[in-house]
């Protein structure tokens, strides 16, 4: 049985990855194969993102993120 590794998305890491991604977290993500999360924070701070709500919330699905 293999364990689950949670790998926590706040929202400064978001932001880097939205931003172009120059850690290459996307890439970390998968051939790690970590299971990334996000906290009902990061929700508040994505809200107050004013114009970039969407876009935050689409690279939370498209990293299959879970809350």
């Amino acid at each position: 049985m293999s364990e689950e590794i949670l790998a926590y998305l706040d929202h400064n890491i978001l932001d880097s990855i939205r931003k172009g991604d120059p850690h290459k977290v996307k890439l970390l993500i998968k051939e790690l194969n970590l299971t990334p999360i996000y906290s009902y924070e990061n929700l508040k701070e994505i809200k107050r993102s004013v114009g970039s709500e969407d876009i935050f919330l689409n690279l939370l699905k498209e990293l299959k993120a879970k809350l």
